[in-house]
């Protein structure tokens, strides 16, 4: 079921949608599915709205909680002091907001209480399955409530799934993430990260904490901030702090980064 207090409207091309609540119900998709939007090809704005158990599943593509897919061009899109908790299955990537962005979003203040994210293909983030356009989120949260089912992959399904971040899967683009908390068990097997699995270009972490009640887990490639990092990349990390427990079950673990070529640290304290 859908409550909106007030509605969605488009205004001078921009899709507008306010004070929206998915109550319950599901959404299956052959490509992009979204509890709210299927596919952004414009600009999408989006304020005060809830995914409270809505779940989005794709057979073949993109899902997210929100958006299954921001397309290339797509410019100031954003999502303003909502939340979700909904379970979210993609084939090829899941994010608890937005499955795939291609485009330009901002998410800001929001809280995403996970239940299950997960995808056959990997690619999986508790805000962002895969970012490939430019990305900043800020003020944001991701945390499991319950303490009873710490050991329950809650991102990512161990020894399965590939670039799985506690943020971001897997990032090709530019990506942001200031004053933000991780509070969630991440699990999987090949580039597992406290924030963003796999970084291929610019990553930016900023007053940020992952919480000592979290845990990120996998085969190789594990990082308290980031699984892995590759040559081209490059991650700056500010001001931030690393309290989780760490398990790798092959190579490459770090409090910071399971591996990483070009990593910028300043006042980052780790305490794995």
């Amino acid at each position: 079921s859908i409550k909106a207090n007030k509605h969605a409207e488009i205004e001078n091309g921009i899709l507008k949608i306010e004070d929206c609540i998915l109550k319950s119900g599901q959404v299956i998709a052959n490509r992009f599915a979204g509890g709210l939007v299927g596919c952004v090809e414009g600009t999408v704005k989006i304020s005060g709205s809830s995914n409270k158990v809505f779940t989005p599943t794709s057979r073949s593509s993109a899902a997210g909680g929100f958006i299954g897919i921001v397309l290339e061009g797509s410019m100031e899109n954003s999502i303003l002091n909502s939340e979700s908790s909904a379970s979210v299955f993609g084939n090829t990537t899941a994010g608890g907001v937005i499955g795939l962005s291609i485009g330009e979003m901002s998410i800001e203040s929001m809280t995403v209480q996970t239940n299950k994210v997960n995808s056959n293909s990997g690619s999986i983030g508790g805000f962002v399955g895969s970012n490939r356009g430019t990305l900043l989120i800020s003020g944001s949260t991701v945390f499991h409530s319950s303490s009873d089912n710490y050991h329950e992959n809650i991102i990512g399904v161990y020894n399965n799934s590939s670039y799985v971040g506690g943020f971001v899967g897997i990032s090709e683009g530019w990506t942001q993430i200031k004053d933000s908390e991780v509070n969630v068990p991440v699990s999987g097997s090949e580039c597992i990260g406290g924030f963003v699995g796999y970084n291929k270009s610019k990553l930016e972490i900023e007053r940020c904490t992952n919480k000592s009640s979290s845990r990120v887990a996998g085969i190789n490639y594990v990082g308290g901030f980031v699984g892995r990092s590759t040559e081209e990349a490059n991650v700056t990390i500010t001001e931030s702090f690393q309290y989780c427990n760490l398990k790798c079950g092959g190579d490459y673990i770090g409090g910071v980064a399971g591996y990483a070529e070009e990593l910028h640290l300043d006042r980052v304290t780790v305490n794995s």
